[in-house]
């Protein structure tokens, strides 16, 4: 019996300490299940927000290839637009634009293109927070960010990265602070922004299925770059110009945005941004007028005297862009007509051999006020009639412009004008462009025979023409050309400062960055 009573009561023991290691177990099990699930929540919790920093690199680099296809727009380094897309509203869908100049019709109408990096340039891996990594990018010019008769560029990029792992939020706080993970707009089923404000294929709001990914959005305006970001731009010595500047902005000291010599002060730096940059060693002996502003030259001798009021650098080194043929130039339909009415808030392009006594381009009468149209124009040969040698062997065209009209003018010979009698009275609404010569130089003649006097406004490029004012008006604008002389007696040369985001753009920049954090 005593046998019989040891075994069962070790039968007991036996039983007792199975239950215990059985319930030592489940206690284990259940703490490293909390403790996995919180390791896996927090390990999830970081992956997002790896993914999260990342996918606004990938918004970056779209608005960064955004801004490089604006570049190249200008500066032909590359073909812009190309792989980029534009909306048909015919058979509602988005069809890859033919060229540049496809693009540039949609941006110019005000509808905008778009670019989805392809499927093979996705940048994967398998490393820590994304398993994939692409962009959106869209670009429009919308009509209120014209400015000086230039598009300022607006970029939407979208980055997105993959994130791996379920879908399942991680809101877990380790010190107890409200999580991050809830600031964050992770994309667990559907593209947030698509859910509530729809998107260039998507009206809002739709709920588009995505794998889990973080979205990121923002906006960048860019800004032109125009070829007159000084009074004077010159390869070699101007030759007794007077030159100040002024601001058509500033209506308190130019009443109507309108030059006026009473308004230049040194001392408070009113009207003395006349800078002047010379690409050539020019010494002080080569100045010979009044320079109410900087003077930079390549090499040059110049020092600070009496008649600079500002700045001297003679290290100064920039590139003059030469001026091309425009890409829209056909073959010439033969003399200019003397007068053009293109139609309201139109965009016109032509092609002459010349405009030999003279061009008047004015609105339709009766336009509504407010009206605008551009006109541009190449010519294969000149402006005006003769040789233009500054000896009075030529006769200047009379260029008129009309209120609510902008004038471009590209020239292949040589230029001979009156003072052109520009109506609105802004440098920029008459803007001569002259293509470089094939060999030798040519000439930018204004014509000053029978001229009454009076302010004239416009805006020359040409760096490959001599510049010769052989009158007495006072020149509002802008100049880039091989060299200036100034024969006329009193005359002066003006520089609207809001010009620098005038004339074709030779570049683009950032104006502003913002992130959509909607």
């Amino acid at each position: 019996m005593k046998v019989i009573t040891a075994i069962h009561v070790r039968k007991k023991r036996e039983g007792s300490v199975l239950i215990i290691a059985l319930l030592t177990l489940a206690v284990l099990s259940v703490v490293g299940a909390t403790v996995l699930l919180s390791v896996s929540s927090r390990y999830g919790y970081t992956e997002q927000a790896v993914g999260w920093q990342g996918a606004l690199g990938f918004a970056e680099a779209g608005a960064d290839f955004g801004l490089a296809n604006c570049r190249w727009t200008a500066n032909g380094n590359s073909t812009p637009w190309a792989g980029w897309k534009k909306y048909v509203s015919a058979n509602q869908t988005w069809v890859p634009v033919t060229d540049a100049a496809d693009a540039n019709i949609e941006l110019t109408a005000g509808r905008r293109i778009i670019y989805d990096l392809p499927s093979g340039s996705h940048l994967t891996g398998t490393g820590q927070g994304a398993t994939d990594g692409w962009y959106h990018v869209e670009v429009d010019a919308p009509a209120s960010l014209v400015i000086a008769g230039n598009p300022w560029y607006r970029i939407r990029a979208t980055g997105y990265t993959g994130l791996p792992g379920p879908a399942r939020a991680n809101n877990d706080s380790p010190d107890g602070t409200k999580a991050q993970g809830e600031l964050r707009k992770i994309d667990l089923r559907v593209d947030h922004f698509i859910a509530r404000y729809g998107d260039f294929a998507h009206a809002a709001p739709t709920a588009v299925s995505v794998a889990p990914q973080a979205t990121r959005r923002i906006e960048v305006i860019v800004q032109p770059k125009g070829p007159f970001q000084a009074a004077m731009i010159l390869q070699s010595k101007p030759n007794s110009p007077t030159v100040d500047s002024y601001s058509s902005l500033d209506l308190v000291h130019y009443p109507g945005g309108l030059w006026n010599s009473t308004a230049r002060n040194v001392a408070t730096g009113v009207g003395t941004n006349g800078n002047i940059y010379i690409n050539s060693p020019v010494a002080n002996s080569d100045l010979s007028a009044m320079i109410y502003g900087n003077v930079a030259t390549n090499g040059g001798t110049v020092t600070a005297n009496p008649k600079i009021s500002g700045t001297v650098n003679n290290s100064t080194v920039t590139t003059i862009l030469p001026v091309t043929t425009p890409s829209w130039a056909v073959a010439a339909s033969g003399v200019a007509p003397t007068t053009l009415t293109p139609a309201v808030n139109s965009t016109t392009y032509g092609t002459y051999s010349s405009i030999p006594s003279g061009l008047t381009v004015s609105l339709p009468n009766g336009s509504p006020a407010g009206s605008t149209a551009s006109v541009n124009i190449y010519l294969t040969g000149d402006i005006g009639s003769g040789n233009f040698n500054g000896s009075g062997n030529g006769t200047g065209a009379n260029i008129t412009v009309g209120v609510g009209v902008t004038l471009k003018i590209w020239f292949a010979g040589k230029a001979g004008v009156k003072p052109p009698n520009n109506l609105n009275q802004r440098p920029q609404n008459l803007q001569f462009y002259g293509v470089n010569p094939v060999a030798g130089s040519s000439i930018f003649w204004i014509d000053g025979n029978n001229y009454s006097g009076g302010a004239s406004y416009f805006i020359v490029d040409a760096p490959g023409h001599d510049m010769i004012n052989n009158a007495n008006p006072d020149l509002c604008g802008s100049w880039i050309a091989k060299s200036i002389l100034d024969n006329g007696p009193a005359a002066g040369w003006h520089f609207d400062e809001v010009l620098k985001n005038s004339g074709i753009p030779t570049d683009y920049k950032r104006a502003s960055w913002v992130e959509d954090e909607r």
